[in-house]
């Protein structure tokens, strides 16, 4: 599978976030890792390059790196506030015109995964958290030395990181991973806010079909069993799975789907049917030229005018002519909805 284009958009307080859409099937929102870089997973071979293509097989997969992560803008204000998240995650799906959805959250973006599915039932059709923990330390086995071990020794920090939070990766591959998908500045700054975790105010209000997949505590130095079984004890009709697994479940190197990929699929078999837009979107599409199908499949594919025009071997203008052309016959009056259209239509 060819990496999909990288592409961005602009929160309503001025954040610059990177995401990508690929795949085909129901839509499903990957929240950021914890070392998130979507562009450095999908350019290069690790675990999270191989889970993405698990995942782009089953679902249309958008995948996105917040604030202060990956290839999304660096530099997190003093004010940063863990909710901030969740602004990142509703640009990115209000950007695509997404209307109903699921999510695959791990960590402390489970916190803006619950919250946004408690806010908008109508739109998130089912979550999977992934070693979820439950805010209270006592819970959690965390110790509060991560940010002073962060701060006095940055490299230390980071082999520690490497060896603990990446068993299933090469030691130097999953170095140069968390070196270039934070800064030391912006962990901290994460770190300081992440004191304000929990999903005390929140787990009573979910209604969404709710999965978890845990790693069990003999499994990993940073497994979040325990906290996950809290969080499933507290969302009525929650699945659990804990897994003698340090990925629990979701991290391989095999080209065979994983444990986590093959309990993801049974949770979604059991979920009921969704009406699917692919039928009407297929409908209009029917309307379009085959000069205006191409281009629709360009700006899918995240070209740019000038970009199209070179592919198509015609002029800046007359693709702009065509772009004005599908956008009236699809009823739609920007380039990500025209891309979510062509996802629903199965044009990408």
């Amino acid at each position: 599978m060819d990496a999909p284009a990288l592409r961005y958009v602009t929160t309503p307080d001025g954040f610059s976030i990177a995401y990508t859409v690929c795949g085909q099937g129901p839509p499903l929102v990957y929240l950021p890792h914890n070392n998130s870089h979507i562009n450095l997973f999908w350019r290069s071979r690790n675990v999270m390059r191989l889970l993405y293509e698990h995942l782009a097989a089953r679902f249309t997969l958008i995948c996105y790196d917040s604030r202060g992560l990956g290839s999304s803008q660096r530099g997190l204000p003093d004010t940063f506030n863990i909710d901030d998240f969740q602004t990142d995650l509703e640009t990115v799906v209000d950007h695509l015109s997404l209307k109903r959805f699921s999510m695959l959250a791990q960590r402390k973006f489970s916190r803006a995964a619950l919250r946004f599915a408690a806010a908008y039932p109508e739109r998130v059709r089912a979550v999977v958290l992934w070693n979820a923990p439950s805010g209270d330390r006592s819970i959690d086995r965390d110790d509060g030395q991560i940010e002073a071990l962060a701060s006095a020794n940055w490299e230390y920090f980071v082999d520690i990181g490497a060896r603990t939070g990446w068993m299933s990766e090469n030691v130097e591959v999953a170095k140069r991973i968390i070196r270039e998908c934070i800064t030391q500045a912006d962990f901290l700054t994460q770190i300081r806010a992440s004191r304000s975790f929990t999903l005390s105010d929140i787990v009573g209000r979910v209604q969404t079909p709710v999965m978890l997949l845990a790693s069990s505590m003999g499994s990993s130095p940073i497994a979040m069993e325990a906290g996950s079984k809290w969080v499933a004890s507290q969302i009525k009709g929650a699945r659990l799975e804990v897994l003698d697994d340090f990925g629990a479940g979701l991290f391989t190197l095999d080209s065979e789907p994983p444990r986590g990929v093959l309990l993801m699929d049974d949770f979604f078999s059991e979920l009921p049917s969704e009406p699917t837009p692919a039928a009407s979107a297929t409908s209009s599409a029917r309307t379009l030229s085959q000069r205006e199908v191409e281009v629709l499949r360009l700006i899918a594919a995240g070209m740019s005018n000038q970009q199209m025009a070179d592919e198509l071997v015609i002029s800046v203008r007359t693709v702009e002519r065509h772009i004005n052309h599908v956008y009236t016959k699809i009823g739609v009056h920007s380039k990500a909805q025209a891309t979510a259209f062509a996802l629903r239509a199965r044009l990408d």
